[in-house]
Protein backbone atom coordinates (compact mmCIF):
# COMPACT_ATOMS: atom_id res chain seq x y z
CA UNK A 1 0.00 0.00 0.00
CA UNK A 2 1.30 3.50 -0.72
CA UNK A 3 1.78 5.93 2.10
CA UNK A 4 -0.19 9.14 2.35
CA UNK A 5 3.14 10.91 1.76
CA UNK A 6 3.12 9.49 -1.78
CA UNK A 7 0.40 12.02 -2.53
CA UNK A 8 2.59 14.87 -1.27
CA UNK A 9 4.76 15.10 -4.34
CA UNK A 10 1.77 14.96 -6.70
CA UNK A 11 0.07 17.77 -4.76
CA UNK A 12 3.23 19.82 -4.73
CA UNK A 13 3.73 19.33 -8.45
CA UNK A 14 0.19 20.48 -9.13
CA UNK A 15 0.66 23.63 -7.06
CA UNK A 16 4.19 24.36 -8.18
CA UNK A 17 5.22 27.31 -10.28
CA UNK A 18 8.81 28.00 -11.33
CA UNK A 19 8.30 31.56 -10.02
CA UNK A 20 7.62 30.70 -6.38
CA UNK A 21 8.86 28.34 -3.67
CA UNK A 22 6.84 25.26 -2.81
CA UNK A 23 4.25 25.19 -0.07
CA UNK A 24 4.92 22.49 2.49
CA UNK A 25 1.61 22.02 4.31
CA UNK A 26 1.13 18.46 3.07
CA UNK A 27 4.71 17.44 3.89
CA UNK A 28 4.50 17.63 7.67
CA UNK A 29 1.60 16.31 9.68
CA UNK A 30 0.74 16.99 13.31
CA UNK A 31 2.80 20.20 13.35
CA UNK A 32 2.47 23.73 12.08
CA UNK A 33 3.47 23.71 8.44
CA UNK A 34 6.84 25.39 7.92
CA UNK A 35 7.38 27.45 4.81
CA UNK A 36 10.51 27.25 2.73
CA UNK A 37 12.71 30.22 3.57
CA UNK A 38 14.09 30.36 0.04
CA UNK A 39 13.68 28.74 -3.34
CA UNK A 40 16.52 26.33 -2.42
CA UNK A 41 15.45 24.70 0.82
CA UNK A 42 14.83 21.54 2.81
CA UNK A 43 12.09 20.65 5.29
CA UNK A 44 12.40 17.65 7.61
CA UNK A 45 10.03 15.97 10.03
CA UNK A 46 9.93 12.87 12.22
CA UNK A 47 6.91 11.20 13.76
CA UNK A 48 5.89 7.83 15.19
CA UNK A 49 4.32 5.36 12.79
CA UNK A 50 2.48 2.09 13.37
CA UNK A 51 0.92 -0.54 11.15
CA UNK A 52 -1.05 -3.76 11.33
CA UNK A 53 -0.76 -6.34 8.59
CA UNK A 54 -3.08 -9.37 8.58
CA UNK A 55 -2.96 -12.66 6.68
CA UNK A 56 -6.13 -11.45 4.91
CA UNK A 57 -4.08 -8.48 3.59
CA UNK A 58 -0.81 -10.33 2.98
CA UNK A 59 -1.15 -14.02 2.12
CA UNK A 60 2.54 -14.59 2.98
CA UNK A 61 1.74 -14.12 6.68
CA UNK A 62 0.31 -16.78 8.96
CA UNK A 63 -0.42 -14.35 11.82
CA UNK A 64 -1.39 -10.72 12.30
CA UNK A 65 1.72 -8.53 12.61
CA UNK A 66 1.80 -5.14 14.35
CA UNK A 67 4.78 -2.82 13.95
CA UNK A 68 5.99 0.51 15.29
CA UNK A 69 8.82 2.79 14.24
CA UNK A 70 9.82 6.36 13.56
CA UNK A 71 9.13 7.95 10.18
CA UNK A 72 11.80 10.41 8.98
CA UNK A 73 10.65 12.67 6.15
CA UNK A 74 12.80 15.00 4.03
CA UNK A 75 11.46 17.32 1.33
CA UNK A 76 13.94 19.37 -0.71
CA UNK A 77 13.55 21.77 -3.61
CA UNK A 78 16.11 23.67 -5.64
CA UNK A 79 15.86 25.74 -8.83
CA UNK A 80 18.44 25.70 -11.59
CA UNK A 81 19.63 28.27 -14.14
CA UNK A 82 17.31 26.83 -16.83
CA UNK A 83 14.12 27.59 -14.88
CA UNK A 84 13.63 24.01 -13.69
CA UNK A 85 12.69 23.17 -10.13
CA UNK A 86 14.16 19.97 -8.72
CA UNK A 87 12.17 18.29 -5.96
CA UNK A 88 13.07 15.29 -3.85
CA UNK A 89 10.98 13.62 -1.17
CA UNK A 90 12.01 10.73 1.05
CA UNK A 91 10.42 8.83 3.89
CA UNK A 92 12.48 6.30 5.84
CA UNK A 93 11.02 4.16 8.61
CA UNK A 94 12.81 1.55 10.70
CA UNK A 95 11.31 -0.36 13.59
CA UNK A 96 10.17 -3.62 15.10
CA UNK A 97 7.06 -5.72 14.77
CA UNK A 98 5.48 -8.63 16.61
CA UNK A 99 3.14 -11.33 15.44
CA UNK A 100 0.06 -12.44 17.35
CA UNK A 101 1.76 -15.85 17.55
CA UNK A 102 4.80 -14.38 19.38
CA UNK A 103 6.99 -14.02 16.28
CA UNK A 104 9.37 -11.05 16.12
CA UNK A 105 10.42 -8.93 13.16
CA UNK A 106 12.52 -5.93 12.25
CA UNK A 107 11.31 -3.81 9.37
CA UNK A 108 12.64 -1.18 7.03
CA UNK A 109 10.75 1.08 4.67
CA UNK A 110 12.09 3.57 2.14
CA UNK A 111 10.18 5.81 -0.22
CA UNK A 112 12.17 8.05 -2.54
CA UNK A 113 10.64 10.39 -5.08
CA UNK A 114 12.29 12.90 -7.34
CA UNK A 115 11.03 15.22 -10.00
CA UNK A 116 12.27 17.99 -12.24
CA UNK A 117 9.63 20.54 -13.09
CA UNK A 118 10.57 22.45 -16.24
CA UNK A 119 8.87 25.68 -17.33
CA UNK A 120 6.83 23.55 -19.79
CA UNK A 121 6.01 19.81 -19.73
CA UNK A 122 6.93 17.03 -19.80
CA UNK A 123 7.10 16.66 -16.04
CA UNK A 124 8.56 13.38 -14.78
CA UNK A 125 8.20 11.93 -11.28
CA UNK A 126 10.30 8.92 -10.32
CA UNK A 127 9.33 6.82 -7.30
CA UNK A 128 11.12 3.97 -5.57
CA UNK A 129 9.37 2.20 -2.68
CA UNK A 130 10.74 -0.68 -0.60
CA UNK A 131 9.26 -2.45 2.44
CA UNK A 132 11.16 -5.31 4.08
CA UNK A 133 9.84 -7.31 7.03
CA UNK A 134 12.69 -9.43 8.39
CA UNK A 135 11.58 -12.37 10.52
CA UNK A 136 13.79 -13.35 13.43
CA UNK A 137 14.64 -17.03 13.86
CA UNK A 138 12.67 -19.23 11.46
CA UNK A 139 10.03 -16.57 10.80
CA UNK A 140 9.60 -15.81 7.08
CA UNK A 141 10.98 -12.62 5.51
CA UNK A 142 8.78 -10.49 3.25
CA UNK A 143 10.06 -7.97 0.71
CA UNK A 144 8.07 -5.66 -1.57
CA UNK A 145 9.57 -3.18 -4.04
CA UNK A 146 8.16 -1.00 -6.75
CA UNK A 147 9.49 1.58 -9.16
CA UNK A 148 7.27 4.04 -10.95
CA UNK A 149 7.82 6.71 -13.58
CA UNK A 150 4.88 9.10 -13.91
CA UNK A 151 5.02 11.55 -16.84
CA UNK A 152 2.73 14.48 -17.56
CA UNK A 153 3.24 14.89 -21.30
CA UNK A 154 3.13 18.24 -23.17
CA UNK A 155 -0.31 17.35 -24.62
CA UNK A 156 -1.73 16.79 -21.10
CA UNK A 157 -1.79 13.02 -21.37
CA UNK A 158 -0.22 10.85 -18.69
CA UNK A 159 2.23 7.98 -19.09
CA UNK A 160 2.73 5.76 -16.05
CA UNK A 161 5.27 2.91 -15.95
CA UNK A 162 5.04 0.67 -12.88
CA UNK A 163 7.29 -2.30 -11.98
CA UNK A 164 6.69 -4.46 -8.89
CA UNK A 165 8.63 -7.18 -7.06
CA UNK A 166 6.68 -8.99 -4.38
CA UNK A 167 3.04 -8.68 -3.34
CA UNK A 168 1.97 -5.02 -3.02
CA UNK A 169 -0.65 -6.08 -0.47
CA UNK A 170 2.27 -6.94 1.87
CA UNK A 171 3.62 -3.36 1.81
CA UNK A 172 2.30 -2.25 5.19
CA UNK A 173 3.34 1.40 5.00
Amino acid sequence: MRTPQYIVLAALLAACSPDRPLATEAAVSNTSPPAFASANATVTASEPLSFTLTPADCSQLTTTVTGTGISHIVLHQSPDANGNIHISFSNTVNGTATGADGSFYRFSYQLNQRATIPPVPPIRVFTGDKFVLIGQGKTQNIAVRFHEEFVLNPDGSITDTFRVRGDLACDAI
